[in-house]
Parts: C-alpha cells; sequence; structure tokens
C-alpha cells in the first residue's frame, strides 16, 4: 500500500502447539511463539487439565505474554461428600503481584434441586492512580435452583462455566 512502510523483518515467528492427552480424564496442552529475530519467546501458555466426570475438575495454567501477561490461574470443583461440592478459582498476575480473581463456593445437590453460596473478587478496571491500583468488585452468590423449573437468586452458572474449564451446570 501507497504511505506504508515495507516490511523489513527476515523471518517470521515460529508457532507451536503441543496436545498429551495420555488417559481419558486428563491432558496437556503448551503453545509457543518463539521471535527469531529477537531470539525470544513472544508468547508461551501451559495447562493441565483433568476430568474425571462431571463434578471431579482441576484445571492449572501458567500464561505469559511478552512485556503484558504473566499469569497463573488455578480452578476446581469437587466433591466433598455425597451431594456437597466444593468450587474455586485463583487466577494471579504474577507480573502485578496480586490476585485477579479469587472465587470460593460451595453447593449442594439433591435430585430435584441445588443450592450454592459463593463468593467472588476481581479487578474491574484502574484507578488512574500514581501505583496504577486497580478498583476490585467483591460479590456474594446465593442461588437456588429447582431443577426443571427456574432458579431464585443471582445467577454463578456463567461465571462458572467461564471460570472453570469444563464445568457445566447441573
Amino acid at each position: 500500500l501507497s504511505g506504508t512502510l515495507p516490511e523489513t523483518r527476515r523471518a517470521s515467528d515460529y508457532i507451536g502447539e503441543l496436545d498429551i492427552r495420555p488417559a481419558k480424564s486428563w491432558y496437556l496442552r503448551a503453545d509457543l511463539q518463539w521471535s527469531p529475530e529477537i531470539d525470544r519467546t513472544e508468547r508461551a501458555s501451559l495447562q493441565f487439565h483433568y476430568q474425571n466426570g462431571p463434578k471431579r475438575i482441576f484445571n492449572a495454567a501458567y500464561r505469559f505474554r511478552r512485556n503484558s501477561l504473566l499469569q497463573t490461574d488455578v480452578s476446581v470443583l469437587w466433591p466433598l461428600r455425597r451431594h456437597w461440592q466444593i468450587v474455586g478459582r485463583w487466577n494471579y498476575s504474577l507480573h502485578d503481584h496480586r490476585p485477579l480473581e479469587t472465587l470460593a463456593g460451595i453447593q449442594y445437590e439433591s435430585c430435584c434441586w441445588v443450592v450454592r453460596v459463593t463468593s467472588r473478587r476481581y479487578l474491574v478496571g484502574t484507578s488512574g492512580g500514581p501505583d496504577d491500583e486497580r478498583d476490585s468488585n467483591r460479590s456474594l452468590y446465593l442461588q437456588l435452583e429447582l431443577k426443571g423449573l427456574g432458579t431464585i437468586g443471582n445467577s454463578i452458572e456463567s461465571i462458572l462455566e467461564r471460570g472453570i474449564l469444563g464445568y457445566r451446570s447441573p
């Protein structure tokens, strides 16, 4: 195009992804973007996912993007006893040394109904202050779901489905 500078790079970045599934219930995924021009990694991620049925889920991930992102992310849905499960997520910025999102909850599920109590805290933006302090939002969700009829209270399912790989609402 006229008016634009020509591309001066001698080589494109190398990009690769590796998926390993040694068992039905778990897998490991890794990806990498490496720049031969600067001999550095531009992006990388490593993810472990374990799921043995709909109520036994554990995820752990590490994400890196040069000059902008360095995060860990751990999430879980796990049974405590019959009908009882815990749910949690901890997404942490290693760059900013602070949590981006924390979520903790407990739920009871019977054949006909589910009750959930979940606490969530997440960053919503920057305050624009000199230290780039971020504002956070705190929420407490209480939900009663009558299976086949509907729910009463704040809906948390979409947050759990986005934040916990493998989570599906009952």
